[in-house]
């Protein structure tokens, strides 16, 4: 580990600026993680349900919302029961990108209306990729095609974009002399 010498202070034992930033991302990571799991996201998912619901009319399908005591439902016309997790609302995906969005050298406020775009994109995003899932579902296309492998896919591509952008930031930052 390096070392460096402080005048009054001794020896400090220091991380690279890139090695501290990325700290404080995997820190924020977990701290978001954490609020994922404990909040309940309710709300969302009836949100995510109603677009939904409301959407599919324009694709031809008819939908009718749901409730039961253990979850939340979109009944699709042929049938079929699609229940809307927290997963579907990608509030995942947002808080994991999140921290590798962040830009140090940014203000507060430019860093909270980078998360506010990336939050919106991502919730208009979602509801396309629900409602494309469900159109090609009911058109005869598996569910595994039609929604897993493009939902892994995406979360893949988000996640390894928002973490190589923030790495490449970090690097590419100057302190000002």
């Amino acid at each position: 580990m390096p070392r460096v010498h402080f005048p009054g202070r001794g020896v400090v034992y220091g991380l690279r600026r890139t090695d501290k930033y990325l700290l404080l991302r995997l820190l924020g990571l977990g701290v978001l993680v954490f609020v994922y799991y404990a909040l309940d996201w309710t709300l969302l998912r009836l949100g995510l349900r109603e677009v939904i619901g409301f959407l599919m009319g324009f694709t031809g399908h008819a939908a009718m919302p749901v409730d039961s005591g253990k979850g939340i439902f979109l009944v699709v016309e042929s049938g079929f029961l699609f229940e809307i997790g927290t997963p579907c609302t990608y509030v995942n995906l947002f808080l994991i990108a999140a921290p590798f969005c962040w830009r140090f050298q940014r203000s507060a406020a430019d860093n909270i209306l980078r998360l506010t775009i990336l939050a919106t994109a991502v919730q208009v995003f979602n509801v396309l990729r629900v409602l494309v899932a469900l159109h090609f579902h009911l058109s005869g296309i598996s569910w595994t095609l039609a929604h897993d492998i493009p939902d892994i896919a995406i979360r893949f591509v988000v996640i390894s974009i928002s973490v190589l952008l923030a790495l490449r930031s970090d690097n590419d930052f100057k302190l000002p002399s």
